[in-house]
């Protein structure tokens, strides 16, 4: 298992909210990072990395 951070971000690109999340592959953590992305109303985006490593980046979409 490996421990990545999720780093959510309010409107204006600053940070509001970080999480520590482990799992196996980059694409479960990824899915994690965008569940719980998703779980937050307050977060405009978020950037998921393991250690230095971006692994993804994601935008809340306008209504």
């Amino acid at each position: 298992m490996a421990s990545y951070r999720c780093y959510f971000m309010g409107t204006n690109g600053q940070l509001v909210g970080a999480e520590t999340i482990t799992a196996d592959t980059d694409e479960s953590a990824a899915t994690a990072a965008r569940d719980s992305f998703l779980r937050r109303a307050y977060a405009a985006g978020y950037e998921l990395r393991q250690g230095n490593r971006q692994i993804g980046t994601q935008e809340a979409q306008a209504s």
